[in-house]
């Protein structure tokens, strides 16, 4: 009798051993987004999403299809194809939504999702910057794209009819070797001056890459008139001092207002 109880008591221990690391492990299990894919020859393929961003491409119609995959991205990874139409998110039909419902579903359910910053090395040569750049004849072009009303590459069209841009950071890491560096990611919006329409990439640079192919360009063009802008919103010091990220959304609002006002060229 003594000898079953003994093993009656090693059972338990052992039941609730195991039931306590299945809680322990489910409980850690990274939050995921199930997409279903649906394919031109009518299957449907399941891809799940553990970070953010996706790295999917779409354009801001229903319904929605891969139009580009970002490069090194997870959807890449998880082999996703140009073409795929998404068909649910988190088990949600799109179908019979519009694009904002669907936009305003893909935020709800990818916003649990950790932020992972996707290091992709640039030089920070003064001669790389024309590499980063587009031709002074492909600037019209490439903003009538998104909506902007513009006449040259120096000059705005009527800007009350331009889209709104907006453009903010949502997080950042330490990532590099043999040096680490603080790496942001930048979200950035453009929204139809109708509302009709909306388009969102996200792109990660580090602080230097910023300040020298998009504030020193901008400070330049702009001149004296740059205080004037940008007097309550000055840009982060070098070092990555405390606060840094504050300073930059603050900067990136005040860059966002200058750009709908017309106060900084096309190019």
């Amino acid at each position: 009798f003594g000898s079953r109880q003994n093993k009656a008591a090693t059972s338990e221990h052992g039941l609730r051993c195991l039931l306590s690391w299945h809680q322990h492990a489910f409980a850690n299990m990274p939050i995921q987004l199930e997409i279903v894919f649906a394919m031109d020859n009518g299957k449907k393929v399941t891809k799940w999403f553990s970070t953010r961003p996706l790295g999917l491409q779409f354009r801001t119609e229903m319904p929605i299809v891969v139009t580009g995959i970002q490069k090194q991205s997870q959807a890449e990874q998880l082999g996703v194809e140009l073409g795929w139409r998404i068909h649910s998110v988190n088990d949600k039909l799109l179908d019979g939504m519009t694009v904002d419902q669907a936009y305003d579903t893909f935020c709800q359910a990818s916003a649990p999702l950790c932020c992972n910053v996707l290091v992709r090395y640039i030089q920070l040569q003064s001669a790389s910057f024309g590499t980063f750049c587009i031709k002074e004849d492909e600037v019209v072009p490439f903003l009538e794209e998104f909506g902007f009303v513009v006449q040259s590459a120096n000059a705005w069209g009527n800007v009350t009819r331009n889209p709104r841009l907006h453009v903010w950071i949502d997080g950042h890491c330490e990532m590099g070797f043999p040096t680490l560096h603080t790496w942001y990611a930048f979200m950035g919006e453009v929204i139809a001056a109708d509302d009709s329409s909306r388009r969102c990439w996200m792109v990660e640079r580090r602080l230097a890459h910023v300040r020298e192919f998009l504030h020193d360009p901008v400070k330049r063009e702009l001149g004296d008139e740059y205080h004037h802008l940008f007097q309550e919103a000055r840009f982060a010091r070098r070092g990555g001092l405390p606060g840094t990220t504050s300073r930059m959304q603050s900067w990136l609002a005040a860059l966002s207002k200058a750009i709908h006002s017309g106060a900084v060229s096309p190019a």
